[in-house]
């Protein structure tokens, strides 16, 4: 669907200009020209967008935009949509055949050797698809599946011989086995409580859409509980910004400083609650 179908030539997120569209109060909004002109066209005049923005209406799209300066959209794509969704797919049963696999087996060495061999052949074949069906994490692209399908394929076998394979070593390796199993304990927290980190953190962003609306004065987006660790903390507190010049979103330490917090909080989290065994499931 990604790479087959193609908007039809009159598809207004194929014309010579496009614009990004945001909405205002109410209903309306306004459309204009200051974005990434190339990211745009990817997503407007891709099939992915075209399909859903035929589905499910333009309005309804995450990313809506027009080929005219002016109010309302006439093109839309979502990151999320139903043709990326339908992508992302066999990549969450490449993962149930990897369980199922060494289920069936019960036994270590031959699961490590069976995900070892498809590791390195999904791997193989996305780099080999790449030249022809580019790599592309938005559209979730068929050699973007099949490289990222891969090389979780070969981490697992990695960490599952590291850690988890103890009948594959003799019984004077089981201390390096429990000192590794120990080492790698907090992917393991954060594993078993993967819905809770994606959701809360900054990979989905609601809790920091919460911190965010603890403010204290206008314009709330610079004087709230985010803003005031970036800002203060980082960059004056810990003199962050001597290392760099502007603001924070443009300071690598300072941005690299709070992402390794906010990694080390939600460690802290996954852990408490893997100890008291609450698991957030589906």
């Amino acid at each position: 669907l990604t790479y087959v179908v193609r908007p039809p030539g009159d598809w207004p997120g194929c014309a010579d200009e496009i614009f990004l569209c945001a909405v205002g109060a109410g209903e309306h909004g306004s459309c204009g020209g200051d974005h990434d002109r190339e990211l745009v066209r990817q997503w407007a005049c891709s099939a992915p967008g075209y399909l859903d923005s035929r589905m499910f209406g333009v309005r309804r799209m995450y990313i809506q935009g027009s080929d005219r300066s002016s109010w309302p959209p006439r093109w839309g794509f979502d990151p999320e949509g139903a043709v990326t969704t339908l992508s992302a797919v066999p990549t969450m049963f490449l993962g149930l055949y990897a369980f199922r696999a060494h289920w069936a087996s019960q036994d270590s060495l031959a699961s490590l050797c069976h995900w070892l061999l498809l590791g390195a052949l999904l791997t193989v074949c996305g780099l080999a698809l790449s030249p022809l069906v580019p790599l592309n994490k938005q559209l979730w692209s068929p050699s973007y599946g099949l490289l990222t399908g891969g090389v979780a394929t070969l981490l697992n076998a990695i960490f599952f011989g590291l850690v988890d394979s103890d009948a594959m070593y003799p019984a004077r390796a089981m201390t390096v086995t429990g000192f590794l199993r120990r080492l790698f304990a907090p992917l393991q927290w954060l594993g078993a409580n993967a819905i809770i980190f994606f959701v809360l953190s900054d990979c989905c962003g609601w809790a920091s859409h919460l911190l965010g609306g603890i403010s204290w004065g206008l314009p709330s987006k610079d004087k709230n509980v985010i803003a005031w660790f970036q800002n203060t903390v980082l960059m004056r507190w810990l003199h962050l910004s001597e290392h760099c010049s502007g603001t924070f979103d443009s300071c690598a330490p300072a941005v690299m400083a709070f992402v390794l917090v906010e990694l080390a909080f939600w460690v802290a989290v996954c852990c408490m609650l893997h100890r008291r065994g609450v698991f957030w499931k589906i």
